[in-house]
């Protein structure tokens, strides 16, 4: 007996259709079981990225401060005393979370209105901020005005001062990309008509973050 095949036999056509998708059944179902076992590979070998705050190329910062000091004009007449002012700085970032530029403060020490002396202080300044903590420097001239009530009026003075401060304190950022909270403490010496002044003052400021 002889068996002829032919490739117009529609039973062959149908047969071999059958097994085609027979074959691609079982591929496709190979590869969906295969799936979610790459990707929990895939999801296990991704590194872990921890999102730090950027550092500007130029930032600011302002606030109040609130300190003691020896009023040394009127050094034989007034203890030391109070002081409260404000500030502001600005500066370059030229690595990383040190910043380098120009600040300013404008300060009142004394019993307001009778003695008292008044100081604006431009600064060169220098900070740093490691983590939370904050330091830095400024130094600079002060340009004090003195005044103290007599019963005959009011006497004022005018003496340039050079001046030079440290700070040390706590700095946290609020947001990942820019603004900060402080609170540092400044110690500060001046030297007045001849004699070294000292003082001591809380600042309490916000600004760019770094």
């Amino acid at each position: 007996m002889t068996i002829r095949f032919s490739a117009n036999n529609p039973e062959l056509r149908k047969a071999g259709r059958a097994s085609t998708a027979l074959f691609a059944s079982v591929v496709v179902a190979g590869a969906l079981c295969a799936l979610p076992a790459q990707a929990q590979e895939v999801v296990d070998e991704l590194p872990e990225v921890e999102l730090r705050a950027v550092p500007p190329v130029y930032s600011y910062d302002f606030g109040l401060q609130l300190g003691f000091a020896d009023i040394t004009y009127f050094r034989d007449e007034v203890k030391p005393w109070a002081t409260y002012g404000f500030f502001f700085s600005w500066g370059w970032h030229p690595r990383g979370n040190d910043r380098i530029g120009p600040g300013i403060a404008a300060i009142v020490e004394g019993p307001f209105p009778l003695h008292y002396s008044m100081s604006i202080e431009p600064s060169f300044r220098w900070d740093r901020v490691m983590g939370k903590l904050s330091v830095g420097a400024a130094v600079g001239p002060a340009f004090m005005l003195h005044s103290r009530l007599t019963e005959l009026g009011t006497d004022r003075y005018f003496t340039p001062a050079p001046m030079i401060a440290g700070r040390i304190g706590w700095s946290e950022p609020w947001t990942r990309v820019g603004r900060r909270l402080f609170i540092v403490a400044e110690p500060k010496f001046r030297l007045i008509a001849g004699d070294v002044n000292y003082g001591v003052s809380l600042q309490v400021g916000s600004g760019q973050g770094y």
